[in-house]
């Protein structure tokens, strides 16, 4: 079926109004013309609301799948952190009971061990850990600092600690 709302037979179009080629303009009243205006103005009120409104619940959306991610990943993060604690509380407790084993002991005496020797590295492992961060840090930043004076010379001549020293 065409798309062309004449009738070919009769010169009418479908909606009953008297066919043309476009090039007829119709000429209404000033007050038929504020109307269509008024009416217009009102489908574009409406036709706005509605995609300001589908917007804003796209938005809602986004943001309620945000959160319910969010919730899943903390739901995951504290099982697999209770999985580690439970897995790291079976391992000192074997260990506890290997070395009490192993010193013919009561089984307190290797749980103490075992803890003091956990503590240790714990403890150790955090003060190297720290010791090397701190000093890669310095290292990155006086790498930094020096390659800004290498632009100063490169750019100037010389560089700011020529002239703190003036």
């Amino acid at each position: 079926m065409s798309s062309d709302p004449t009738n070919t037979t009769t010169g009418a179009r479908a909606d009953g109004a008297p066919a043309g080629n476009g090039s007829e303009q119709e000429h209404e009243s000033p007050g038929e013309a504020a109307r269509d205006l008024s009416r217009h103005l009102a489908e574009l009120q409406s036709h706005v609301k509605y995609f300001l409104s589908a917007k804003l619940d796209g938005f809602k959306l986004s943001a309620r799948n945000a959160v319910l991610y969010a919730i899943l990943g903390a739901v995951g993060l504290i099982a697999f952190c209770a999985m580690v604690v439970t897995a790291v509380v079976l391992l000192m407790g074997g260990l506890a009971g290997a070395v009490a084993a192993m010193f013919d002991a009561s089984p307190w005496v290797g749980n103490l061990i075992v803890g003091i020797i956990a503590l240790l590295l714990i403890g150790s492992g955090g003060i190297f850990g720290m010791s090397w961060f701190t000093k890669k840090s310095r290292a990155k930043t006086v790498h930094k600092y020096e390659r800004k004076r290498q632009d100063q010379r490169a750019q100037f001549g010389r560089d700011v600690g020529d002239r703190a020293a003036r």
